[in-house]
């Protein structure tokens, strides 16, 4: 398996050391998190501190990249199997909200060939190995499931710049 990483020996009882992530790093899609987050995320990592973990707030490159390419290869999927199943039985706020996530896709994308999608699929690859290799020095890492607080309802829908806000998240 190319992907695979030997992982460490276990007999260590050390507690994992923690990879604190505030901003998976990025313009565009590659993901962002704004002051909240980025403060409830460093106080998450004073509590497990507090508990004794060794934390340290690092910036692994291989994010914003994992994250922009997730973006890529999955709404090609989706544009392919499942976009025009969604307009024909969604209700209106979800066609409407997926019409405004493949805008984004589309000016972030353009037309993404066969070709393109196996290169991003194989670099996907590498990716996870690359965060394997990392994870043998942090065995925990903290970062926030979004960039932003949870947002009111309809805003998925108001316009393409707040589509394109919500997905760089």
């Amino acid at each position: 398996d190319p992907f695979a990483v030997t992982p460490p020996p276990v007999a260590s009882r050390q507690r994992p050391r923690v990879a604190v992530v505030c901003d998976s790093g990025g313009t565009g899609l590659r993901g962002t998190s704004n002051s909240d987050v980025v403060d409830a995320t460093r106080r998450a990592a004073e509590w497990l501190a507090d508990a004794g973990y060794a934390v340290e707030e690092v910036e692994p490159p291989m994010l914003g990249e994992a994250a922009e390419l997730w973006w890529k290869l999955a709404l090609t999927e989706l544009k392919l199997g499942l976009l025009e199943e969604v307009r024909r039985v969604g209700d209106p706020s979800t066609v409407r909200f997926f019409d405004l996530m493949f805008e984004v896709y589309d000016e972030a994308f353009g037309d993404v060939g066969f070709g393109e999608f196996v290169v991003g699929y194989h670099r996907r690859g590498g990716l996870r190995r690359e965060l394997s290799l990392f994870m043998q020095t942090y065995g925990i890492v903290l970062t926030p499931t979004s960039g932003e607080a949870p947002f009111p309802p309809g805003d998925d829908v108001e316009s393409v710049e707040r589509v394109a806000e919500l997905m760089a998240h």
